[in-house]
């Protein structure tokens, strides 16, 4: 199996790609062999990255969010509504994944919106962080 891991020379970073998709994708997400692969990864490598589709389109990342230690949700600036945003929340929290974080990308420095969510995450949780209240 590790065998199928390629190392770039210069990053030193190691890639699995997933290979061609399957009839099956789900059933082979949920599968005891994944988590086999998964449980193998980690004993190996100090962090593991699974990246997967949108989990409001696919099955497949909240499949695998139920395998790792954590997921990382990341958000289309100025794309992705907020409505979205809490269902994905939502349906990740469902299955009991931990969300580690949010990674906010193509945002624009110019745009309003922006400003609200630089200013929401850091009221949220930076300021919990270190010790003072945080706003509800």
């Amino acid at each position: 199996m590790l065998a199928l891991v390629l190392k770039d020379g210069s990053t030193g970073l190691s890639i699995l790609t997933s290979g061609p998709i399957p009839p099956n994708p789900a059933e082979l997400l949920g599968s005891d062999q994944m988590r086999r692969l998964i449980a193998t990864l980690q004993k190996h490598f100090t962090h593991v990255v699974v990246d997967s589709p949108p989990v409001t389109s696919f099955t497949d990342g909240v499949l695998v969010s139920t395998m790792v230690d954590g997921v990382l949700l990341v958000v289309h600036g100025g794309r992705s509504s907020r409505h979205i945003v809490r269902r994905s929340r939502q349906l990740l929290q469902d299955v009991g994944a931990k969300i580690f974080g949010v990674v906010l990308n193509n945002v624009s420095l110019q745009s309003h919106d922006y400003y609200y969510y630089q200013r929401y995450y850091s009221q949220r949780y930076y300021k919990k962080d270190a010790g003072e209240p945080a706003a509800s």
